[in-house]
C-alpha cells in the first residue's frame, strides 16, 4: 500500500505542475509563444522537470536512473530504433496531411508563432540555443517524463489491459499538450507518442526515444531555418 501511495504521489508531482497546468493554460489561450518563453522559460521548466524526476525517483521511490535504461542493446540498436521512430513520425505527418488535416477544419492563427520562429532564427545566438540546448533539453525531458509516468503506472497494477491503457492514456496526455494547435496536430502527436510508448514498453530503454525526438526536432527546425531565413 505504501509503495502504491508513493507511486501515485510521484505521478501527481510530475503530471500536475508539468503537464495539466500547461494544458489548462493552453486551452484557455493563456500560453504565449515568445522568444523568452521558448528559449528561457521552457528550457528552465524542462530542467526543473528533470530535477523533479531525479529527486522523486531516488528519494521517494528509492530507485536509480537505471530504471530508464533497463535493457541495453548497444548503440547500433538504439540508433536503429530511433531511426524507425523517426521514419514512423514522418509517415504519420504525410498521412495526416492527405487525410485528417484536410478533413478537419482548423481556425487557428499561427502567424504569431511563425513570426517568433523567424525572430529566433534571425539571431545567431538564438539559433544556436534553439538548435542545440533547446532541442536536447526539451526532448530529454519529454522522453524521460513519459518513461517515468509509464514505469509508475505499470507498477501500480499488473495485467496487459492496464499496461495498454497506460500506454494509451499517456499518449493522450501528451496529445492534449497540443490543444492550442488544433485537433489534427493532436492526432499527430497521439499517434507518434503511442508508437514511442509501445517501443519503450517492448524495449525498456529511453535512449532511442530521446534520440528520435532530437532527430525530428532538428530536421524540422533546420528545415524551417533554411526555407524562411
Amino acid at each position: 500500500m505504501k509503495s502504491s501511495t508513493h507511486k501515485l504521489l510521484a505521478l501527481v508531482i510530475l503530471i500536475v505542475p508539468f503537464y495539466l497546468l500547461i494544458i489548462i493554460q493552453k486551452a484557455m489561450g493563456q500560453f504565449t509563444f515568445t522568444v523568452q518563453s521558448i528559449l528561457v522559460t521552457l528550457n528552465i521548466f524542462c530542467i526543473l522537470g528533470l530535477i523533479a524526476i531525479y529527486i522523486t525517483n531516488k528519494y521517494l521511490l528509492k530507485k536509480g536512473l537505471h530504471v530508464f535504461t533497463a535493457q541495453k542493446k548497444g548503440v547500433i540498436v538504439d540508433i536503429s530504433i530511433a531511426f524507425l521512430l523517426l521514419s514512423f513520425t514522418y509517415f504519420v505527418y504525410i498521412i495526416g496531411q492527405v487525410t485528417y488535416f484536410r478533413w478537419i477544419p482548423i481556425e487557428i492563427d499561427k502567424s504569431a508563432n511563425l513570426d517568433t520562429l523567424i525572430e529566433i532564427f534571425s539571431n545567431w545566438l538564438y539559433t544556436f540555443i534553439m538548435i542545440g540546448p533547446f532541442i536536447w533539453i526539451t526532448e530529454t525531458f519529454g522522453a524521460v517524463s513519459r518513461a517515468f509516468i509509464l514505469n509508475n503506472l505499470w507498477e501500480l497494477k499488473p495485467g496487459k489491459l492496464w499496461e495498454w491503457l497506460s500506454i494509451t492514456s499517456t499518449a493522450l496526455l501528451f496529445a492534449f499538450m497540443q490543444v492550442d494547435q488544433g485537433l489534427p496536430a493532436m492526432i499527430n502527436v497521439f499517434l507518434v507518442i503511442f508508437a514511442s510508448n509501445v517501443v519503450y514498453y517492448k524495449y525498456r530503454n529511453v535512449v532511442p526515444l530521446i534520440a528520435a525526438g532530437i532527430f525530428v526536432q532538428t530536421i524540422d527546425l533546420v528545415s524551417f531555418w533554411l526555407h524562411n531565413i
